[in-house]
């Protein structure tokens, strides 16, 4: 039987669990009961198919993902245009996401401390600017594996505590239903499950994980039992984000704040 390897999968599944995913699924829990499991499902569907597209080009390729656009496309005005758009809508994504995260991060924080946020937010940003700093793969791959474990353990036992009846589940799993009102809901939960510069992530980081491309063979077949692993459980953990929420149904989900989730939990 093969034996699952860490790997960039993780990553990949830290950068979308986050605020914004913790929120959307508090709301949609919150909103709708777990009538939307299924666009949890769909999302971790795409997002397995999409990653695991990404983290195959790195390998057979042995280059990232903006550069195998790069060489894809002849016409250098076309390219300068496209590989433009792309750099504009990395910075733009990831400056919208990382301050959602630290926002998110801050006010976890200020709930179980009492501090001010504002002073959080620049302490959580140094943290986890010292953490990039180490330039090291191997320390931001078991830091954040470790944040999305002890995540995973979190909101699995609070769902378990908290679930309604398996009919239920299995229906919202199983029968896409968009209630009244809820089609932004959906999207928001595809939205932020699948996450276009993930792409780029996983493509370079694979590279870095699997460097012989004497075996690439076998990198390939690692990458995707890792992407299908880490994928799966951050999906798991949005899930049971949703279940969580579930029994706040009544309260509406924009009542659900973060601070009305945290105390439940």
């Amino acid at each position: 039987m093969s034996r699952i390897r860490i790997g960039p999968g993780f990553l990949v599944a830290a950068a979308f669990i986050g605020p914004g995913t913790i929120v959307t699924a508090s709301r949609a829990g919150a909103g709708y009961g777990t009538v939307l499991l299924w666009a949890v499902l769909f999302s971790v569907v795409a997002t397995v198919i999409l990653q695991n597209m990404a983290a195959r080009v790195g390998l057979a390729g042995r280059r990232g993902f903006a550069e195998a656009i790069r060489d894809s496309v002849a016409n250098r005005l076309i390219r300068s245009g496209v590989l433009g758009l792309i750099a504009v809508t990395i910075l733009i994504g990831n400056a919208a996401f990382q301050t959602g995260n630290l926002l998110g991060a801050s006010l976890g924080v200020s709930l179980l401390t009492g501090l001010p946020q504002g002073l959080l937010v620049a302490l959580v940003g140094g943290l986890a600017g010292a953490v990039l700093m180490t330039g090291t793969y191997k320390t931001i791959q078991n830091a954040l594996v470790g944040l999305v474990a002890l995540m995973s353990v979190v909101f699995c036992l609070v769902a378990v505590l908290s679930a309604p009846s398996p009919s239920q589940l299995l229906s919202g799993l199983l029968l896409p239903r968009v209630p009244p009102g809820a089609l932004l809901t959906v999207l928001a939960l595809i939205g932020t499950t699948v996450i276009p510069y993930n792409l780029f992530l996983h493509a370079s980081s694979s590279l870095e994980r699997w460097p012989d491309a004497a075996r690439n063979d076998d990198n390939i077949r690692e990458s995707r039992r890792d992407t299908l692993f880490s994928v799966s459980l951050g999906g798991l953990t949005t899930a049971a984000v949703v279940i969580a929420a579930s029994p706040l149904l009544g309260v509406g989900a924009v009542a659900a704040v973060a601070a009305r989730v945290a105390a439940r939990l």
